[in-house]
């Protein structure tokens, strides 16, 4: 019995399998599928890979850079850690993914140098880059020298005056074969001079052109570290402010940092973000929810309120109608007032969370709503809502239809659960089993809150 069903759980994660890789470039052989199940494998990998897939390939542009990428020369120094990379590169680049791809000398050995004291190394790590490419059959370019990125000195030392694109849109929409672009971070002043800057100025720069959906950064320390040495998985920014400023490893250089960071991404789309990750996790980074690194993204901030006059409820009829793709019960916001505890409702009504004090249930809480905007779906953002509800309540208990796709991610967040043909029913900070089937009998038998239209 156990090998059968092993047998099927393995058929069904092949179909998964099959229908997340629908659109990827396999060749002869199926290399990039085994490949790609090398670099991104997780247990929760089929319902990831269908999900990135899904959204890089939708929302890709054939003559738009897909990501910036900037690689530290301490990769190209080390074979292993490069080949890594060009591989990567090179998938992308097969599976419709165009991007940039930057490199120069540490930011701390070149500001405002002239570049004839760093030239030849810089030449050099081109020629590096486009022979390691070349190797893997991915088609790029040198780009330096062309009047791309254009400098102009300050009290600072040199700083971007300008980007001609056009040579970068040549090569991600060349007419013949599509080219990787390899800049070079060198640009040149009014008056010719040849000089080097910051990496990290040449790929701001770069990106704010080229509005990618992701800016990438290739360190070997991987991300941002804690004191303990960790990972710091994500930044995430909230207006001004950011979810990290009190952690005790915030110090004045990660401030810096971070700040850098949050200017960048004001350059961007609102749904880009950026990250540092290492060269063997770029693709773990791009294709799993958890990623491999540190990433930045901005959000809306999400607002607690405790009254429905503090509601725009024709907005919020419309997020929670569109979620569900059901009419809400003429009486429902009536009901609601009687018994409402918090909204947690974004700013831009694309995200809410309803909670209800329920009184026939001992007063414990419960999750009325739990809403995230179809085009948010999939991002991280349901994780930074339910965190918020955890601080701010001890215990809580919700419903779910017995056939509700996220059934499985509400599993993963209680403690316990019940389920009978309809519904299932979960909780967290409850143990008192008079309780639970006090709170199971409510939740089964509570109005329904869609199905007769207003």
């Amino acid at each position: 019995m156990l090998t059968k069903c092993n047998s099927s759980i393995s058929s069904a994660i092949r179909l998964c399998l099959n229908r997340a890789m629908s659109g990827l470039s396999r060749g002869a052989d199926g290399g990039d599928l085994r490949y790609f199940l090398t670099e991104v494998s997780s247990f929760d990998f089929p319902k990831e890979a269908r999900y990135w897939m899904r959204h890089f390939q939708e929302n890709r542009d054939p003559g738009r850079s897909f990501a910036v990428i900037q690689i530290s020369r301490l990769i190209i120094d080390q074979q292993h850690k490069l080949a890594k990379v060009c591989d990567a590169m090179a998938f992308l680049q097969r599976n419709g993914m165009p991007v940039v791809l930057i490199h120069g000398v540490d930011d701390s050995q070149c500001a405002g140098k002239a570049v004839q004291s760093i030239r030849d190394q810089i030449r050099q790590d081109s020629i590096e880059l486009i022979e390691c490419l070349s190797k893997r059959k991915c088609h790029a370019r040198p780009v330096f020298l062309m009047n791309t990125i254009q400098a102009e000195e300050s009290d600072i030392g040199y700083t971007v005056s300008g980007v001609d694109k056009s040579v970068l849109d040549w090569c991600l929409s060349g007419s013949v074969n599509q080219c990787l672009p390899v800049v070079a971070s060198l640009a040149e002043t009014h008056d010719g001079q040849i000089v080097s800057l910051p990496t990290s100025l040449t790929t701001q720069e770069i990106a704010a052109v080229l509005q990618p959906m992701k800016v990438m950064f290739l360190e070997l320390a991987g991300g941002l570290r804690t004191l303990e040495g960790k990972v710091v998985p994500q930044v995430q920014f909230f207006g001004r402010h950011c979810d990290v400023q009190s952690e005790p490893w915030f110090t004045g250089d990660v401030c810096e940092m971070v700040s850098w960071f949050s200017h960048l991404l004001e350059m961007l789309p609102p749904r880009s973000s950026a990250v540092i990750t290492s060269p063997d996790k770029l693709l773990q980074e791009l294709f799993t929810h958890s990623g491999s690194g540190t990433i930045f993204q901005k959000r809306e901030p999400i607002n607690r309120i405790r009254s429905l006059n503090d509601v725009d409820l024709g907005r919020f009829q419309s997020l929670l109608e569109r979620s569900f793709q059901q009419k809400l019960n003429s009486q429902y916001f009536d009901r609601l007032d009687e018994r409402l505890d918090s909204i947690y409702l974004s700013d831009g009504y694309s995200q809410a969370a309803v909670i209800t004090k329920e009184p026939a249930a001992n007063d414990f809480y419960y999750l009325d709503k739990f809403v995230i905007g179809q085009s948010l779906r999939g991002d991280g953002i349901a994780t930074i809502l339910w965190s918020q509800i955890r601080r701010d309540y001890s215990n809580l208990f919700w419903r779910s239809k017995i056939d509700n796709p996220i059934r499985n991610w509400y599993f993963q967040k209680a403690e316990g659960s019940w389920k009978d043909e309809e519904w299932i029913i979960y909780w967290y900070g409850i143990n008192n089993r008079d309780y639970l089937n006090q709170l199971i009998h409510h939740a089964i038998t509570m109005d329904q809150s869609f199905g007769i239209c207003s």
